[in-house]
């Protein structure tokens, strides 16, 4: 054996684990890859509509405007991205990014887990390393952005960093993260019966914090306050747009308000 190869395979043994999730990680930005073209029924029928909206109201100045069923922070991000020439790319990108941010907070957290269970450092990084991968390569993850152009992982994010500072009992950091969470996808208020739940029995936080929630609604409508009363000089609308929006969502799903089911 030469000593280059020699070098080089001593190199892979050291270093083994790491290129291992180099490996994966390079595999699952392929999958990804060749999922970008597909157009979903929901990219077609609504986001791609809400794109060109956007753009054809003038990106920024679209913020008055009442485009789109998501909320204000979703529609920030989309005017932004309506600069941008190519929709799908625009749409889904953020979400696919959003995976591997993801990813890193489901390391972070179960490294965390596993540090407060008393596992040792290299068990805890394992775990951690596996958690990351794992999120990753899940169906639902592959497919709900890169696929879907759905915006799911991006709130289930936050809400992993919202867990994440639970657990380091850093609570005002946690219910902010769970505000952002909020501001993007009103599913995130499914995790707030857990918390009620470890107010009661913990006691260890306030429940001050929940106002975490609409405060951070109500910051990231502010580029849309700002837009509307410099186009229209009344923000009373924009401030109740956030609210409206959530309420809005809530009609739409009448028909199966209150239908028996394992929560019920």
């Amino acid at each position: 054996m030469l000593s280059i190869e020699k070098k080089l395979l001593g190199f892979v043994q050291k270093h083994i684990a790491v290129l291992g999730i180099a490996c994966l990680l390079l595999v699952s930005a392929v999958i990804r890859y060749f999922l970008l073209p597909y157009h979903s029924i929901d990219y077609v029928a609504s986001l791609e509509v809400w794109y060109e909206n956007f753009r054809s109201f003038g990106g920024w100045r679209a913020l008055a405007r009442d485009v789109g069923n998501y909320n204000m922070l979703y529609r920030t991000l989309m005017a932004a991205l309506s600069y941008l020439p190519n929709p799908l790319l625009a749409i889904k990108l953020p979400s696919v990014l959003f995976d591997y941010i993801g990813a890193g907070a489901a390391a972070l957290l179960a490294h965390e887990v596993c540090l407060q269970a008393g596992r040792t450092r290299p068990a805890a990084r394992r775990a951690a390393a596996a958690a990351g991968i794992a999120v990753l390569f899940l169906p639902s993850v592959v497919m709900n952005g890169a696929m879907w152009a759905q915006c799911d992982m991006m709130y289930v994010t936050f809400l992993l960093l919202c867990t994440l500072f639970f657990y380091k009992e850093k609570y005002v950091l946690s219910f902010i993260w769970l505000g952002v969470a909020f501001s993007l996808k009103l599913q995130a208020v499914f995790l707030c019966p857990a918390l009620l739940i470890l107010y009661v029995v913990r006691k260890k936080f306030s429940a001050l914090n929940f106002l975490w929630m609409p405060a951070m609604l109500e910051a990231f409508a502010i580029p849309s306050v700002v837009v509307t009363l410099i186009l229209h000089g009344n923000v009373s609308e924009a401030l109740r747009r956030p609210f409206d929006i959530y309420l809005g969502q809530g009609a739409e799903a009448h028909i199966a308000s209150s239908y028996p089911n394992a929560a019920t």
